[in-house]
């Protein structure tokens, strides 16, 4: 019989005095299951109530095992160019400009490398160095070294970058060449990818070296990433990637496997986050409603497993479980080796009567002329050239419409900016203004690309009407009317 198992893992935080158990919540088994998904929220829920504090928040625990990062790679780029736009305008923003970038670079390291973020770390390095040249020579070569020690024949775009950068990188780059280098060996399931600092170093197993320092190591292999993992070289770093893979990166915490409940797998989950208890939770499968089981281990030993079969108030029966996994008591609770509640057999349907065909008169075939299908495919034509015309107006209208509600804030922007460069930064304007740029891009990349689908597509349908202008000549209406948040457009039409 195959089993979905969630895990409910108690671990135990420092505070003066005694250590306190904690309880934390992740699924193992097929983590896409909306019953399993349920089924562990619902039990999860019950069992905060009964331990209170005691329960550790999965959002904790997913950022203790695996980081994830809060913007998106896109939006990092945003504010790599806002940085970067902020320190050209003058080179006394330098200081704004380095805490915009710290931040990304903060962000830069949580994201998957699955996304292969090295080149959008690498452009907030080099203008982080860039602007450290303005208040700080020292860390302008430690930035540019982050760089170097992961990738040493790095070389600097002489179209994108002054001659000054490209002279420190080749200096710099010369200097890591004669640094002593140690080893680090990464093993892992065979083949995996493993990268350093988001950047592919190549298969596992892995052996490489590298200047003295602490690394981020994590390793892919198809859809399992493993926890990204802190190394000092020299060193030899094993990835339990089958284990560390199987984490789910979203609330409940999950484990995918598609094996009974594993022990074992429990018990490295509760080693990761230091636990003293561990709650193994599992849906059976079998037909009927569904059949829940949960075992409670302490310390590497079980105490106590019970299991209970939901009924139409599933709620109550997974508290009834919940109960009994806290103090051992509570009802809808089953003995561990009860087997499962038996389903009655389906009542058989009816049989089905089968009456012989009634004779029918063959139908005459339909025979359509050339003009009618001329006809007919004109019409179409007419349909097509006419709902392109009409949504490649209203996309545009739309874009218009956009751009003019952005209107405020351009204004507003060139009135901050009157000499074309940002506010001093003591000012209040200067954070206005700082604020008011990502706006006033993202409101003009908007409308221009609505403006340009809408005009492309609106130009096509005129051309299609045009090729059919024989036809009778469609009539069509655009109506543009206030509203309380901007302007609604519609289009109407008779064809």
């Amino acid at each position: 019989m195959k089993l979905f198992v969630t895990l409910l893992v108690a671990t135990s935080t420092m505070a003066a005095g005694p250590v306190a158990p904690k309880t934390v919540a992740v699924a193992l088994g097929d983590c896409r299951t909306p019953e399993l998904v349920t089924g562990v929220t619902s039990f999860h829920d019950a069992l905060g109530r009964s331990w209170k504090n005691e329960l550790y928040d999965p959002e904790v625990a997913l950022a203790l095992l695996r980081p994830r990062a809060a913007v998106s790679l896109e939006a990092a780029r945003r504010k790599i160019e806002t940085a970067r736009t902020v320190l050209y305008a003058n080179d006394s923003n330098a200081p704004v400009a380095l805490e915009l970038l710290k931040q990304v670079i903060a962000e830069l390291e949580r994201v998957s490398p699955q996304l292969k973020p090295w080149p959008t770390v690498v452009d907030a390095l080099l203008l982080q160095s860039v602007a450290f040249k303005l208040v700080d020579k020292k860390a302008e070569a430690e930035a540019l070294r982050k760089i170097l020690r992961v990738e040493p024949t790095f070389t600097v775009d002489k179209n994108e970058w002054a001659p000054s950068t490209q002279e420190a990188v080749v200096a710099l780059a010369k200097e890591q060449q004669r640094a002593r280098k140690f080893s680090l060996q990464v093993t892992t399931t065979p083949g995996a990818e493993v990268f350093i600092e988001g950047r592919s170093m190549g298969r596992s197993p892995l052996k490489t070296e590298l200047v003295a320092g602490t690394y981020r190591v994590s390793v892919l292999l198809g859809d399992q990433l493993s926890f990204p993992h802190l190394v000092t070289v020299p060193t030899s770093l094993q990835v339990d990637l089958a284990f560390e893979g199987a984490l789910s990166e979203t609330v409940p915490l999950c484990l995918s496997s598609t094996a009974p409940p594993d022990e074992t797998m429990a018990l490295k989950l509760g080693n990761a986050l230091l636990a003293e208890k561990i709650v193994i939770f599992w849906k059976e499968l079998a037909d009927g409603p569904p059949f829940y089981r949960a075992m409670l281990i302490k310390q590497g030993v079980k105490e106590r497993e019970g299991g209970v079969q939901v009924g139409a108030d599933a709620r109550a029966s997974l508290d009834a479980l919940a109960s009994f996994v806290v103090t051992g008591q509570g009802d809808g609770v089953v003995d561990p080796n009860a087997q499962l509640v038996d389903v009655p057999a389906a009542v058989p349907p009816p049989p089905v009567m089968v009456l012989e065909p009634s004779p029918v008169e063959p139908l005459a075939p339909m025979l359509v002329s050339p003009e009618e299908t001329a006809a007919s495919r004109a019409r179409i034509a007419r349909i097509v050239g006419f709902s392109a015309l009409g949504a490649g107006v209203v996309t545009a209208a739309v874009g218009a419409v956009v751009f003019a509600l952005g209107g405020t804030d351009r204004e507003r922007l060139a009135t901050l900016t009157k000499s074309g460069a940002l506010p001093p930064v003591n000012s209040p304007a200067y954070s206005e203004a700082l604020g008011l740029i990502p706006k006033v891009e993202d409101n003009q990349a908007l409308s221009f690309t609505l403006l340009g689908v809408g005009g492309g597509v609106a130009v096509g349908g005129a051309v299609t009407l045009l090729l059919f202008r024989d036809s009778p000549k469609p009539q069509s209406t655009v109506t543009v009317w206030p509203t309380r948040d901007g302007a609604s457009v519609g289009m109407s039409g008779v064809f």
